[in-house]
Parts: C-alpha cells; sequence; structure tokens
C-alpha cells in the first residue's frame, strides 16, 4: 500500500532537485559589437592594413569582384562549349574547386599572400590572389579618402 503525498511533499520533492539559484551569479549576456557599415572613425592616414582588410566595405569590394571574375569565367566557359571546346585551367577554378572564392576565406588567403606565408599555392595562383585583392584594396582606399575629403571639406552642417 502506497501512501499519497501531499502537496507540502510533492513541493519539497521538487525543490530538492533544483539546482540552488541564490549563489549563482547571473550570467552576462554579451552581444557582439555591431559592424557599422559607413566609413571608420581613424583617418585614412592612421589605418593599417589589416584595419582596411577588416573593414565591410572591402569585404564588399571583394565579393564584387570575386562575383564579376566568376560570372565572366562562367560565360567563357559556357562559349567554349557551344564550341566543343574546353578552356585551360586557371588560378580562379582551383579556388574555386578549393572553395576560397567565399569573399570571407578570400580574405584571409589574402592576407596570407601579402604576409608570404601562403603555403601550397603555385606563384600564378598566388600572383591572381595578390592583383584580385589590391584591385579591391584600391577601389576601398580610394572610397576611404574621398569620404575623408568631404567631410573635411563639409561646412559643418552634417
Amino acid at each position: 500500500m502506497t501512501k499519497k503525498k501531499t502537496t507540502k511533499q510533492k513541493k519539497a520533492d521538487e525543490t530538492k532537485h533544483l539546482p540552488r539559484t541564490e549563489n549563482k551569479p547571473e550570467t552576462e549576456v554579451i552581444e557582439p559589437e555591431p559592424v557599422k557599415e559607413g566609413t571608420p572613425e581613424k583617418r585614412v592616414a592612421d589605418m593599417s592594413i589589416e584595419d582596411v582588410l577588416l573593414l565591410p566595405l572591402f569585404y564588399k569590394n571583394v565579393e564584387k569582384h570575386i562575383k564579376s571574375l566568376w560570372n565572366d569565367r562562367q560565360k567563357a566557359r559556357y562559349k567554349a562549349g557551344a564550341r566543343g571546346e574546353r578552356l585551360k585551367s586557371h588560378p580562379i577554378d582551383k579556388l574555386h574547386a578549393e572553395g576560397k572564392l567565399v569573399p570571407g576565406d578570400f580574405i584571409v588567403l589574402f592576407a596570407k599572400v601579402l604576409d608570404k606565408v601562403a603555403i601550397g599555392y603555385s606563384a600564378t595562383v598566388r600572383q591572381f590572389i595578390r592583383d584580385l585583392g589590391m584591385i579591391a584594396f584600391r577601389e576601398t582606399m580610394q572610397k576611404l579618402l574621398d569620404d575623408e575629403k568631404a567631410r573635411d571639406n563639409s561646412d559643418g552642417n552634417d
């Protein structure tokens, strides 16, 4: 014969198995810093190469150029296929096969090429990475300089 538990006994059993909350410190929720879409607060002359590589503007420029080159390559591949020919291998094909044409991965690879620590890539592929990255870098720097010049020449009514 089993005894029925009273409500007090049920509550006691329930609270017995719960962890104590009065001794636990409150967990602080740390949210990542929002990435500013505009230009940075630093002057362009004070920025390092790393600062420029981390900008969303640089990311967008890299993404734009990668898409453009890949679309050109696809069009050329279709045209050659229509003629019954094959295109010769190109560095963009190797990077695509390795999954390095994603802007984030490409920027890391570009930084490695700039530091001369990119291992496992031929001189042709490294030169392609450097050229594509520098095109996006120059475009980013030009935009930053133009924005800074416009801020400096404004009449302060912004």
